[in-house]
């Protein structure tokens, strides 16, 4: 965690030798969400429930690279997802209940190619973003009971997995930010932020999909 932290930092100060761009570093939390978009396929036997939790960010960013005239936007950051999956499954004759504690921290390089301004200070970026799973701590718990015809009875059991979060994820992102001046060429930037993955929760449902926002405050400094 610390040399990731450190990486990023000494990105963010290499920035500083280019031209014409701002360069900046923000932190701040999110809220992690997931969902279930064929929830209602699964019929009466089937439950899912979702409960979201904070985590926290941490990145830099360089912003106003024209590219072929247009103006991207790059991010690195480091994010640290919480959140819980409860999934029960069957009928009379027995059932699955699956509980997961997720908890996981992912590197991310978010692209945006539109960026759109109002008033100079009000910026609106809409972009895609990659991320890849540096550490997971997510513990999945699933118990079952059935009525089993060899012994004639209910046969209970347990058992429990870590692997549920894929290694990469993808998926699409939009930014908010408002610049406030503070001195020639810094700049505080309040931000929110959403992200939607497209990668399935694995040992669950692979229809379970995250959606993440972000609540930032950055500083930013525009290059001469």
């Amino acid at each position: 965690m610390k040399s990731t932290i450190f990486y990023l930092l000494f990105l963010g100060s290499s920035f500083t030798n280019l031209k014409g761009q701002s360069v900046g570093l923000f932190g701040g939390i999110n809220r992690s969400s997931y969902y279930d978009f064929n929830q209602n396929d699964y019929g009466g036997h089937n439950r899912t429930s979702f409960y979201g939790a904070y985590g926290y960010s941490l990145g830099i960013c360089i912003k106003d690279i024209l590219i072929d005239s247009v103006p991207y936007r790059f991010d690195l950051s480091l994010n640290n997802y919480n959140g819980k999956i409860n999934s029960t499954s069957g009928g009379m004759g027995g059932s699955t209940t699956t509980d997961a504690q997720i908890n996981k921290c992912v590197i991310g390089i978010g692209i945006y190619p539109v960026n759109i301004k109002f008033h100079k200070k009000l910026k609106i970026g809409i972009g895609c973003a990659l991320n890849y799973l540096l550490n997971d701590k997510t513990t999945t718990f699933r118990s079952y009971w059935g009525i089993s015809t060899a012994t004639n009875g209910i046969v209970v059991g347990n058992n429990t997995t870590t692997k549920v979060n894929p290694k990469m994820d993808f998926g699409i992102c939009c930014h908010l930010s408002y610049d406030i001046s503070i001195l020639n060429n810094f700049y505080v930037v309040p931000q929110y932020q959403f992200y939607k993955g497209f990668m399935g929760v694995k040992n669950i449902q692979s229809s379970i999909g995250s959606f993440h926002q972000y609540i930032a405050v950055g500083l930013i400094k525009r290059l001469k």
